[in-house]
């Protein structure tokens, strides 16, 4: 397992360099990715892990995918083209 915020990681976003200092927040982070880097392709979590530019549109985008799984929304596999997520039952 690799974590994606860990000791290497860096941000200039003092606040969510604040958020990841807790263990309970960065423990929340790093579950939330240990679900969500399923459904992407090999190609797409190595750049997904580039979280420096963008981590916030970043972070929701996990959120966003595993709050909507775990209601019981199927997720289709992510591609490099379209959106960012994609509901396969319902289709959406």
């Amino acid at each position: 397992m690799t974590a994606l915020f860990g000791p290497s990681f860096t941000s200039e976003d003092s606040e969510l360099m604040n958020f990841l200092a807790t263990l309970k927040h960065s423990a929340f982070l790093e579950g939330l990715w240990e679900k969500f880097r399923s459904y992407l392709k090999s190609a797409e979590e190595i750049e997904f892990r580039d979280l420096e530019a963008q981590p916030h549109p970043r972070i929701w985008e996990m959120y966003l995918a595993i709050a909507l799984s775990e209601q019981g929304f199927a997720l289709s596999e992510k591609l490099r083209e379209g959106p960012d997520i994609k509901l396969s039952d319902p289709t959406v």
